[in-house]
């Protein structure tokens, strides 16, 4: 089985061992191919925004900062702008006349009205069209016109315009034919409706063909209108031709009833809430709660929503479905009566017949689902289409548009689906974000009997013995568009925030977003680095995934997601993607993050988008997750001890303290001890070690059977390990090549950020002279807090920041190519290879030392001091012995005269190794340091048997090696 972590984030590698897998790695670096069908990607999208619009959009709103950064992200860049999408009023709509052709209509309706015409409304059979044919019945009942409504068999007639149906409507005396959500690209029925003597009016919102039917007027905002008008739903469209021929006749009051049914349509029809939508939504949803309305009232309480604060989602994934179920098992009529209902009894008995129709509409989903997805496994080729073309004898073609809709977010991929029975077909194409399913069937129009519909949704028939050649068409515009057939889907992040931005003020602030739906989705928030304390699977299938965090213990929950249990979230922190709501349950009412995506924190946002070393990082983090959960331990091996702690700090980020396990020879012997039990006995945890301990370890033990996976941040295999071929040996670097040095007396001032590496309290002393607002980032533990100096400190203006560089070159959110100057010496190659490797990636330069010779040697100084040599130690142990005292006392405030000519400095290092021997045991009070010689008379010295004796030596090689590389580079 692959990669668990990678399976879940970017999809699954077909047939590959875990091990075969890092092969993999290891050849393309990172690159991640050969995904497994079906399997979801996502990329998390945190766009850029100016924090100066964010800033005087919030001051003169007087909103948070927070809430104008979610406005401006989503394009809104004016106050007048957010002012009106935050508060926008019945009154900011736009004028229907500004609507091409409404005049035209108008006129010739009233026209119809005044000489007593015959009109018919004629409607599609969805959501949209039933709440169009309505809206602008009752309309014209009101104004007293002689009219009636039409609504096509989806069966017998299918979509649109028909001749059958207008010659009938011809037949029965129909003088002005007006048409709701359809007609658009009815040119042989708009023609037919003319020869036949009747007007047409048509009133859409679908795209337009380049030929548009013969009508007296053709209302359609893709045709010219209002720019807050331009996506309007058909029931949009009808409403501002009610609002045109109401205008002056009646109370404004009165119109806006009818909100309500464009809330319902508009929501259901998926077009994007913006502009006259949102306020159309906005107050239609308040109408829907206050519906005198007998036929939604009983609606609303067969589902159990009255009296409910109503959201877009009721109607998206309970109310649309129900209306919109008619339709697609037997006939719009009955929703439409449904709406027109005067009867109390009656309204209540067809919202039951619609809620039972509905639950036979998601039977049938659910066996065509199925038997497509088992035709596209068995016969359609991924990686080739990217698009899939697929039918089924007699698959309800009421349903299928549903089911295309599921394949085309099951496979990431656009998806059209023909019902057919005998010679003929019915489709529904769906789309994704990017590609025109309208403009792909447009391309290969010729093949079909009629087509309508926009981009991401359309409508088709055509005959069976045209399905190849179509399909082959279709297949050929997508190779022009150049259309990969897999594309990560994207998460775009609105805010990433911390735990303490959570509480009641933000929810309250973030109903001002509301309503959201299409185009403006519930602001999308990202948690990183969240340790999680608790899960569980919760519903009746356990289908539902329910967390507690720690220790700020808010508590989330992704539906349907129950595959969240296998990711690594007892070893690993998890980054968070979430919508904040608010739960109630049993009268308590408790602030929930609903989950919407999560990974683990080491995990890049995108998909190959980190550099070579990052990503592959990331990989064989995941690999080392999945071998943890096998019950496995993981060792990651390295150069020198300095090299570990600084990479421990980092792993601390991003993994639970208990998955990580140091082992080196500075640990104190209880503390190692300890812990080589716990990796002798192979207990899952990531053990960091360093090469020098390996080596020692492997002296006196073999590493533990259950072992199969190392890790060696730089390139340079122990020969102790080639005799086991079952250990998976894998280099997250290169060996390290050398670095060329150039002097550098003074730091030119530029407006760009300058890093400046430093390891030495007094080096930051004096550039804080130099630059008082310079950014002090030595010393800090917590990723988030040094993102946070980075952030703030460029907000003020500072283009100075010292650093140690402990988070460079691990997992940065960005490389920085800023300018890098060495103001100390590091204390290895690979110190200055990672510094370098974050700050000034991909530069050519030579590295820019500001030290100097002297700076050289106080490292040195320091090293030895640290560390000393063996003549050292044996004269401490001399002179400790000819004390003949035992236990021995020493107080390092007050230096005994009798070792005065021995610096106290090095006394630490000194027993550190001797306890390492076990030729003594110490402790320290304060100033006080109790020793205990074991074999006072011993002066033999095995320094190979010290680990920490060991350390010192790698280190003091590692420095010698980049020191005597600096010295040639610069010819000191």
């Amino acid at each position: 089985m692959a990669n668990v972590l990678f399976q879940q984030r970017y999809g699954r590698i077909k047939n590959m061992k875990p091990w075969v897998y890092l092969d993999k790695i290891g050849e393309e670096h990172g690159e991640l191919v050969n995904r497994q069908r079906g399997e979801m990607m996502r990329n998390w999208i945190n766009g850029k925004y100016d924090e100066t619009i964010v800033e005087k959009i919030a001051e003169e709103l007087g909103i948070s900062c927070l809430l104008a950064r979610i406005l401006v992200k989503r394009g809104i860049s004016e106050t007048e702008e957010a002012n009106r999408f935050l508060y926008g009023k019945l009154e900011d709509l736009n004028d229907p006349f500004q609507l091409k052709d409404m005049d035209l209509a108008v006129a010739r309706i009233e026209q119809a009205i005044a000489a007593g015409e015959k009109i018919v409304v004629y409607g599609d059979y969805d959501v949209d069209g039933v709440c169009s044919i309505v809206i602008l019945l009752e309309c014209l009942q009101l104004l007293g016109a002689n009219c009636s409504y039409y609504v096509p068999d989806r069966f017998l007639e299918g979509y649109g315009l028909n001749s059958d149906a207008i010659e009938k409507l011809a037949s029965e005396g129909c003088q002005l034919l007006i048409t709701v959500d359809c007609g658009i690209s009815s040119l042989a029925e708009g023609q037919l409706a003319c020869d036949l003597g009747m007007d047409l009016i048509i009133t859409d919102h679908h795209r337009p063909l380049d030929k548009l039917p013969p009508a007296v007027a053709i209302i359609n905002p893709k045709l010219g209108g209002g720019a807050g008008s331009s996506d309007l739903a058909g029931a949009g469209v009808a409403f501002n031709l009610a609002a045109a021929l109401w205008r002056g006749r009646m109370e404004q009051e009165k119109l806006y009833n009818w909100l309500e049914l464009v809330a319902l349509a508009t929501v259901a029809d998926i077009v994007p809430l913006r502009s006259d939508n949102r306020i159309m939504v906005k107050y239609g949803l308040k109408k829907i709660g206050q519906t005198s309305r007998k036929g939604l009232r009983a609606l609303l309480r067969e589902t159990a929503l009255e009296g409910k604060n109503l959201r877009t989602w009721h109607i998206a994934f309970v109310l649309g479905p129900r209306l919109n179920s008619a339709g697609r098992l037997n006939s719009a009529r009955n929703s439409i009566e449904l709406l027109l209902a005067q009867d109390e009894k009656r309204a209540a008995s067809m919202a039951a017949f619609l809620c039972r129709v509905n639950e036979e509409r998601k039977r049938i989903e659910e066996t065509i689902f199925r038997e497509a997805v088992a035709e596209i496994e068995q016969h359609i080729d991924l990686e080739k289409d990217p698009i899939l073309l697929l039918g089924g004898e007699k698959w309800h073609d009421g349903v299928i548009g549903i089911v295309a809709s599921r394949l085309n977010e099951h496979y990431r991929r656009p998806c059209i689906l023909i019902s057919w029975e005998g010679d003929c077909g019915r489709g529904s194409a769906r789309s994704i974000a990017g590609i025109d399913i309208f403009a792909a069937l447009d391309y290969a129009s010729g093949f079909l009997q009629q087509f309508g519909g926009h981009k991401m949704a359309a409508g088709l028939r055509l005959e069976r013995r045209n399905f190849p050649a179509f399909k082959e068409k279709i297949l050929e515009w997508a190779a022009t568009q150049e259309l990969s057939s897999l594309k990560p889907s994207e998460r775009k992040i609105d805010a990433e925030i911390k735990p303490a931005d959570i509480n009641e003020a933000l929810l309250k602030e973030l109903e001002l977003l509301q309503p959201c739906g299409e185009g403006n989705p519930v602001p999308l928030f990202l948690l990183r680095q969240v340790s999680i304390n608790s899960a569980a699977l919760i519903g009746k299938g356990r289908e539902h995934f329910k967390i507690k965090t720690e220790p700020d213990e808010l508590e989330g929950i992704a539906f349907n997601q129950a595959q969240y249990m296998e990711l690594p979230w007892r070893n690993s922190c998890q980054d968070l993607l979430f919508e904040l709501t608010e739960n109630e349950y049993q009268g308590r009412k408790r602030i929930q993050l609903k989950v919407k995506d999560m990974k683990c924190s080491f995990m890049p946002d995108r998909i190959g988008t980190a550099q070579d070393s990052l990503q592959r990082a990331a990989e064989l983090l995941a690999a080392s997750m999945e071998e943890l959960k096998k019950g496995r331990p993981v060792l990651f091996i390295y150069p020198t001890s300095r090299i570990l702690k600084r990479s421990l700090v980092v792993l601390e980020n991003y993994f639970q303290r208990t998955a990580l396990q140091a082992l080196h020879g500075l640990m104190n012997i209880g503390e190692r001890r300890e812990t080589v039990n716990m990796f002798r006995q192979g207990r899952p945890r990531i053990y960091l070690m360093t090469r020098a301990y390996c080596r020692y370890y492997l002296r006196k033990n073999p590493f533990p059977q259950n072992l199969r996976l190392v890790l060696e941040l730089w390139g340079g295999k122990l020969k102790e390990l080639e005799y086991n071929r079952e250990i998976r040996w894998e280099a997250l670097y290169p060996p390290t090549a050398e670095l060329c040095w150039q002097r550098t007396e003074r730091v030119m001032d530029s407006s760009s950020p300058t890093w400046i590496y430093t390891n030495r309290k007094r080096t930051v002393e004096s550039l804080r002279q130099r630059w008082p607002q310079a950014v002090v980032q030595t010393g800090i533990r917590e990723l988030e807090q040094l993102r946070s100096l980075y952030h703030s400190g460029l907000k003020a203006g500072a283009s100075v920041f010292l650093s140690d560089g402990v988070f460079a070159g691990i997992f940065p959110r960005n490389r920085l190519n800023a300018r890098l100057f060495f103001a100390d010496v590091p204390f290895s190659i690979y110190e200055a290879f990672s510094v370098r490797g974050q700050m000034a990636a991909g530069s050519e330069e030579p590295v820019a030392a500001l030290f100097d010779n002297q700076d050289i040697k106080s490292n040195w100084d320091y090293l030895n001091q640290a560390y000393p040599d063996l003549a050292e130690i044996k004269a401490w142990l001399r002179q400790l012995i000819d004390l003949r005292q035992n236990p021995i006392y020493l107080d390092l405030n007050n230096w005994p005269v009798t070792v005065e000519r021995f610096p106290r400095g090095k006394l630490l290092s000194v027993l550190l190794i001797l306890s390492d021997l076990d030729l003594c045991r110490w402790r320290k009070e304060g100033s006080i340091i109790e020793i205990k010689l074991h074999k006072p008379d011993s002066s033999t010295i095995n320094l190979a048997n010290s680990p920490y004796y060991l350390e010192g030596q790698a280190e003091k090689k590692h420095y010698q090696n980049l020191a005597s590389q600096i010295e040639k580079s610069l010819k000191w």
